[in-house]
This record gives C-alpha cells, sequence and structure tokens, in this order.
C-alpha cells in the first residue's frame, strides 16, 4: 500500500498532553477500553481529565465502543469506575447498534406466528438475556443449527439454548474466550455454512488484554473465520465503521471539524476516524506492542501503561499501519478510502496527571 494513503505529515503531531489540544476541538469521541479503563479500573487520571473536560472547558463527550453492551449498560459500568455518567451526552456501542438492526430488520419478523430463532454466542453473563430481549419481541435462543433463522454473534463465552421450564438455559461452553480453541466452534460454522446462515456480529474486536495481563479471544475472530474460511455473510457492527461514528457526530451535533476522536487502535479508532472524516488523538501504549491475529495487527493497552510511554515516529507508524492491512482481504479501493483523511493525526506522548 502506497504511504499517500495514509495521514500527510503535516497533519501528524505529538504532543505531551491533552491539555495541548483541548482548545482545538468543541468535542471529543472516547473509546473506553485501554482509554479510561482497563475492564476492571479507570486508567491513571482518567476519571479527572474526564471531568476537566466536561466541567473545566465545558467539552462535548460521548462514549463510542465495541462493546457488545448495550448503551445504558456500558454508562453504568463507567460509574462503578468512578466516572459521572452525566458528563457523557451518551454512548453508542456496537451492542446497541446491533440490537437496533435486529428489531428493525427480518430478523425480528414480528407479524409471523412462530418466533424467529437465534443461534446465539453470547457472554455466561445473564445480562445477555436482556440483550436478546432489547434484540426483538418475537426473537428466541437456540442452541440448534438446524432450527436457528439467523446467527446472532454477541459474545464468545458459550452457546446459549431456550429457557426451560424452571427459567433455566441450555449452556454450553465453547472454550473459545481463554485459550481461543476452535475445536467445538468450528463443527458448529461449518453446519451453519450449510444451511447459509447469515451472521450478526456484535463485537468486532478480535482480542483483548484482561487486568491480569492475559489475552482473551473476542467475537471478531469468529465472525472473521466465518466469512474468510467458510465464506458465511457477516453483518458487522463497530469501529471502524462509519455510521458507528456518525451516530456520535449526531449526539454531539457538531461538524466533524470540531470533533476529535480519543483511542488506541490503528485499525479501529484511527481508520474510522479518518474514513468519518475527522481527527484522531492516539495513545499508543508501551511503543505499540504487536501481535499478529488474524491477519491484523491488534494494539494492547497493559494496565501500567496507561495514556502513553513514548512518541512513535509517523514512519514508523506508517509502516506499521502497511503492515496491519498486507495482508487484508478488503478491497485495495475500500482500504484507501478508509486511510485517506484531510483531518489531524495527534499523539500523546507521555502521561500526564493534568491532562486538560
Amino acid at each position: 500500500m502506497s504511504s499517500t494513503a495514509f495521514i500527510s505529515s503535516s497533519n501528524y503531531t505529538n504532543h505531551k498532553s491533552l491539555a495541548e489540544l483541548v482548545d482545538r476541538y468543541d468535542g471529543f469521541i472516547l473509546d473506553q477500553f485501554g482509554v479510561m479503563h482497563n475492564g476492571a479500573n479507570a486508567l491513571d487520571g482518567a476519571v479527572d481529565c474526564v471531568r476537566q473536560l466536561c466541567h473545566a472547558h465545558g467539552k462535548r463527550l460521548v462514549i463510542l465502543s465495541n462493546s457488545s453492551s448495550l448503551a445504558h449498560d456500558a454508562l453504568h459500568k463507567l460509574s462503578t469506575l468512578g466516572f459521572d455518567a452525566n458528563d457523557f451526552l451518551g454512548a453508542v456501542t456496537s451492542g446497541q447498534e446491533a440490537s437496533e438492526f435486529i428489531r428493525a430488520s427480518r430478523f425480528n419478523n414480528i407479524n409471523q406466528s412462530a418466533p424467529t430463532k437465534a443461534l446465539f454466542f453470547t457472554w455466561e453473563s445473564s445480562a445477555s438475556l436482556e440483550f436478546l430481549q432489547a434484540c426483538g419481541d418475537n426473537l428466541e435462543a437456540t442452541d440448534n443449527v438446524s432450527e436457528a433463522d439467523f446467527i446472532l454473534l454477541h459474545g464468545s463465552q458459550v452457546l446459549r439454548g431456550p429457557q426451560g421450564e424452571h427459567g433455566q438455559a441450555q449452556i454450553t461452553p465453547l472454550d473459545f474466550f481463554d485459550a481461543g480453541n476452535t475445536t467445538k466452534l468450528e463443527p458448529i460454522l461449518q453446519q451453519c455454512m450449510e444451511r447459509n446462515l447469515e451472521m450478526v456480529c456484535c463485537n468486532p474486536d478480535y482480542v483483548y488484554v484482561s487486568p491480569d495481563g492475559s489475552i482473551k479471544h473476542m467475537p471478531g475472530t469468529i465472525a472473521d473465520l466465518y466469512q474468510n474460511k467458510y465464506n458465511g455473510t457477516v453483518h458487522t457492527f463497530g469501529k471502524p465503521h462509519v455510521p458507528h461514528f456518525d451516530a456520535c457526530v449526531r449526539l454531539l451535533n457538531l461538524g466533524c471539524d470540531r470533533i476529535a476522536h480519543v483511542g488506541d487502535s490503528l485499525h479501529h479508532d484511527v481508520k474510522g476516524a479518518n474514513a468519518a472524516g475527522m481527527a484522531s488523538i492516539l495513545l499508543p501504549v508501551a511503543c505499540i506492542v504487536k501481535s499478529w491475529t488474524c491477519r491484523r495487527m491488534i494494539t494492547f493497552c497493559p494496565v501500567a501503561a496507561s495514556w502513553m510511554h513514548c512518541s512513535p515516529s509517523m514512519d514508523k507508524l506508517r509502516r506499521m499501519w502497511c503492515q496491519c492491512f498486507s495482508s487484508d482481504r478488503s478491497s485495495s479501493a475500500s482500504m484507501t478510502k478508509g486511510l485517506t483523511s484531510t483531518g489531524s493525526l495527534h499523539v500523546l506522548c507521555r502521561p500526564s496527571r493534568n491532562r486538560a
């Protein structure tokens, strides 16, 4: 890929603190994991930063997350980590967008007498039931491929069946989330392909690093497997897809030139913001530790390296960017569109307690 697809050097800047950028923009779209928290605790300085952005500087803030949770659940979790949910105009999650798509689509056919059945890959949490209800009033979970109307890829821990007589559902562990083992998954996906079942993916992430440092395997990897190995049809929601950034723009009620997206991933955050026509503030943690998973670069965010420890050169970012997509199955035209932007790429260079 030509380096001209990347943001030009005139739009690339390094900064020691968000304070150097705060007056350039009226609204900020904030990623959650790796920017605000690590899944269990708020990152160092993040709570104070959000408070200052909102109250000291009067900035409009919106959450944009690839979480498969519903928007109100994402905001509630922030409250448990020390953030004030009232500081945000709202949240856009891939789970919320996917649930609204399903509710409005043929997958939720309220006019038929029998319910639509979703082969339900999900999390162990009971919140999965609330998510299923949000997807439609005439939708039921099934763990039987032969009776499924589509695949609902909400999580990557279990395959959940229908509710039994006593309210208990059949739960089948997938052995994938912790170990990345596809032994149980692949025969199921093969059967789904034979029935031409379409998949709705509610979280496009491939992996994430848990607070204890272990790597967990996410729904995006399953979606990639179904699409690229089994030629299945997948409807994916979340970053870097432009509609999710557009949803944030509507909440902020600002022009894209007055908005900056803050994230820690080249693939999800910078690419998506570029395609949406807005600036990016990249928090590349620990020199952007790389791992190759499903032919894509994943940016990890260790707990100890909260908002940035080093400043990579633009040439290094460009090389990583091109490597990231050199084996991508997407068309070159699509990739170029996603990478080309008139916006700016700002990189925060080192942690600061008073970032705003």
